[in-house]
């Protein structure tokens, strides 16, 4: 389909809004859906277009079956520019990103008010807590897997948990507890750790001594040999 920019200098600048409508649509209804309602709206406007032509009804009914050959016509050769622009440009316009992490439910049970996770079960994923506010909650012999980077996690509780390849890079631990815990893979990067305690807490078949800390500037403490 041929557009004569010169003469509909705008031409793309109302598609593009008519676009921008629809996908903002497909935020809360599925694209199905949307589609239908805008193919709807356009035959919609359509025939009240066809009515401002019209001298009168008969008019309009005369020429009815022509002015649907003109709009179908001119839907499919819009419809096969498109297609076959979206086939010679798949790769590009239809690159596979990276899906959301789910929200993780602690976030939503700590918003809540809940502090205890007290011998929770949170290794069916990868929970994405990076740069949260959990201070004071209760992570006590919890398996746990989860991206903490960043977060505040002032006066939490790890003890006797499983955190193993937890990443707490940056995380304010100020105070926190890990003592007994399993900290395997775990690690510290820039985490804040004043007054934490990791007392008794095993990584690599190493235990943690009284005041001993992990390793801020690596992936976690190494084994004496």
């Amino acid at each position: 389909m041929g557009v004569d920019l010169n003469k509909d200098p705008t031409f793309f600048d109302r598609a593009d809004a008519h676009i921008r409508q629809a996908n903002e649509h497909c935020a809360d209804t599925g694209r199905g859906k949307v589609s239908a309602s805008l193919m709807y709206g356009c035959a919609r406007f359509q025939a009240w277009n066809a009515a401002t032509w019209a001298k009168d009804v008969e008019d309009m009914k005369a020429r009815r079956d022509e002015t649907v050959r003109y709009f179908v016509e001119q839907y499919q050769a819009m419809l096969e520019e498109n297609l076959d622009d979206y086939i010679g440009n798949f790769a590009q316009y239809m690159q596979q990103e990276d899906p959301p992490k789910p929200t993780s439910t602690i976030l939503e049970r700590y918003a809540a008010g809940e502090r205890s996770f007290a011998s929770g079960d949170f290794g069916d994923q990868t929970h994405d807590l990076a740069g949260a506010t959990l201070d004071d909650a209760d992570f006590s012999g919890c398996l746990i897997v989860a991206d903490f980077r960043g977060a505040s996690l002032q006066r939490v509780s790890f003890r006797n948990a499983n955190v193993k390849t937890c990443d707490f890079t940056g995380a304010d631990l100020q105070d926190a507890s890990f003592e007994g815990a399993a900290i395997d893979g775990a690690r510290f990067d820039g985490a804040s750790l004043s007054g934490a305690s990791f007392t008794g807490a095993s990584d690599q078949g190493h235990i943690y001594a009284p005041n001993e800390l992990p390793d801020r500037c690596d992936h976690g403490h190494m084994p004496d040999t």
